[in-house]
């Protein structure tokens, strides 16, 4: 048949990775992350892969933390629960608002249903497709938890103004979650490689959190 080509749906590092990936799924195929107890290395593994990941994103390992999830639905939803449990114990927030562009990734909206957190979605510009920072403050309220932005988002590929939002953030004593979908560790490799990228990691003072999927150009596998 014709030949198609498609962007965004596998990540492939070349056939020689894609047999070491096998091998090392074969080495710990048995092994259940769950029991750290029975099976400690799952552990030790994860916190190098987070290390790693922190660094990565110009963080610090020693003081900044996550977790390894099952994909970036799972990164979004503990990422607008850890929002709700913050704001509940900090702030008193009882009725929490999550401020979402209208390109951000359909899981926001899913972990908000899921969390009982009011999904605010706020529309992008018409011809760079990117949120605006004034259009955001226009829907803070005394119920924001956070706000989230895209580098980059997945639709159109475009970085929002990370440095507005954090700006916003700080501002207003409210988290900042970047949600690196499409790009994930493509984006700090880039930055490494000379090219000019406007600022979205740990480097930015205002940004909160971060999610990054290891399958994107961190050849895991999915």
């Amino acid at each position: 048949g014709k030949k198609r080509q498609s962007s965004g749906a596998v990540y492939h590092g070349g056939k020689t990775l894609s047999q070491l990936q096998n091998q090392a799924y074969a080495l710990f195929s048995i092994a259940n992350p769950l029991h750290p107890d029975v099976f400690p290395f799952t552990r030790k593994m994860e916190s190098e892969i987070l290390a790693m990941t922190v660094s990565y994103f110009n963080g610090n390992p020693y003081k900044q933390r996550g977790l390894v999830t099952n994909g970036g639905t799972e990164s979004i939803s503990m990422a607008v629960r850890a929002y709700k449990n913050w704001a509940l114990q900090s702030k008193s927030i009882y009725h929490p608002e999550l401020i979402v562009a209208q390109s951000a990734h359909s899981a926001f909206m899913k972990a908000c249903e899921m969390f009982e957190v009011q999904c605010i979605v706020v529309p992008v510009d018409a011809n760079t497709f990117t949120v605006k920072s004034a259009t955001v403050r226009r829907y803070i309220t005394a119920n924001t938890i956070a706000i989230v932005g895209s580098a980059p988002q997945y639709a159109q590929g475009v970085l929002d103004p990370i440095l507005e939002l954090s700006k916003l953030a700080l501002e207003y004593q409210i988290g900042l979650h970047v949600d690196c979908c499409l790009g994930s560790l493509l984006m700090p490799t880039l930055q490494r490689m000379g090219y000019e990228i406007p600022p979205f990691d740990f480097r930015v003072p205002g940004v909160t959190s971060i999610s990054a999927d290891t399958h994107k150009f961190g050849y895991c596998q999915k």
